[in-house]
């Protein structure tokens, strides 16, 4: 939400710890309530093809041809962050037109080993930093962009 909200308000910096940027790459039981809560009446296929800029930031960026300040905050442990979220992301922005504005974004990795559960290992790493490191990189973030 932070990544679309900033997209909308310009000049504002969305600083986000491990974001969805796209939702089809979550788990796939909150993805099913998201739309179900959403949008009862309609099927999964119909949701992406009516509404791809509400799933995919990548899209909603290309919709609005603007990117907003970034600052993206990810535990490099969690695999299926790393692998379906913030690669994907990298690449959408590498690939946007000449005529979207892009801001600064800037990815700040750190290592935190948290083991997920053992049905799903692979979101191990996916919990945020705890109130001080926030406070941290809240301040982190206002030096960066200033």
């Amino acid at each position: 939400m932070s990544l679309i909200l900033a997209g909308f308000i310009k000049n504002t910096i969305a600083f986000v710890n491990s974001p969805q940027t796209c939702l089809l790459k979550w788990l796939p039981v909150p993805v099913k309530h998201v739309f179900n809560h959403s949008y009862p009446k309609m099927s999964e296929k119909e949701i992406v093809e009516k509404f791809p800029e509400r799933i995919n930031i990548i899209h909603f960026y290309k919709h609005i041809n603007y990117v907003p300040k970034i600052y993206y905050l990810q535990n490099a442990y969690c695999e299926l962050d790393v692998n379906d979220h913030v690669i994907p992301f990298i690449n959408g922005i590498r690939e946007m037109g000449s005529d979207c504005t892009v801001n600064k974004v800037i990815l700040d990795f750190y290592y935190d080993v948290q083991p997920g559960p053992s049905v799903l290992p692979s979101i191990g790493g996916h919990g945020a930093v705890s109130k001080q490191e926030t406070l941290k990189y809240i301040n982190k973030v206002k030096s960066e962009f200033n």
